[in-house]
């Protein structure tokens, strides 16, 4: 579908609580949440790229596509005062790197400096795979570092049992 030049997709679904198609569904794990709101995106995005009439030539010169949801905003500065911005992040594997550029993506997307709160979920793990605190480590610190920075307010995890939570509690320099 996509030509072979384009090297990443990047993928903005807005905010998913103003979302009509998902508030419909009951939506039970983030493996869902995700495709849900990737799919509502990308079928978005495809119906206004026909509605454009983009043609092969400027397709051929892509690397990058993003795909915007028509729920993303950005917040002025004299909406931000009253505004909290969340975000989930889903990683499809253990990378600080893909972490902090999808970090740093998401906020120039939104043209915001902080963010109050990023929910963290991991790669999901292959059914003989356990939690590993080693494999989480990398991608802890690059969220404390955003903290240190004054990035990020609060962060979190989502999707871990209690033993490992409190695992990675211990761990932790921000908790």
């Amino acid at each position: 579908m996509l030509p072979d030049n384009v090297e990443n997709v990047i993928i903005n679904t807005g905010n998913l609580i103003s979302s009509k198609e998902l508030k419909k569904k009951a939506i039970q794990t983030p493996t869902e949440e995700v495709f849900d709101s990737i799919s509502t995106t990308f079928l978005s995005w495809l119906s206004r790229l026909q509605e454009e009439a983009v043609n092969d030539s400027t397709c051929q010169e892509l690397r990058t596509v993003f795909c915007v949801s028509p729920h993303a905003i950005k917040a002025n500065q004299s909406d931000r005062a009253e505004l909290k911005i969340s975000i989930k992040i889903f990683l499809g594997h253990y990378d600080s790197e893909d972490l902090k550029t999808s970090i740093l993506e998401m906020m120039n997307s939104l043209d915001v400096s902080v963010v109050d709160s990023l929910i963290l979920s991991l790669p999901p793990p292959s059914l003989e795979e356990k939690f590993n605190l080693e494999k989480m480590k990398p991608l802890w610190t690059v969220l404390e570092n955003f903290v240190h920075e004054g990035k990020l307010i609060t962060i979190g995890i989502s999707d871990l049992d209690t033993p490992e939570l409190a695992e990675l509690f211990e761990w932790a320099e921000v908790r």
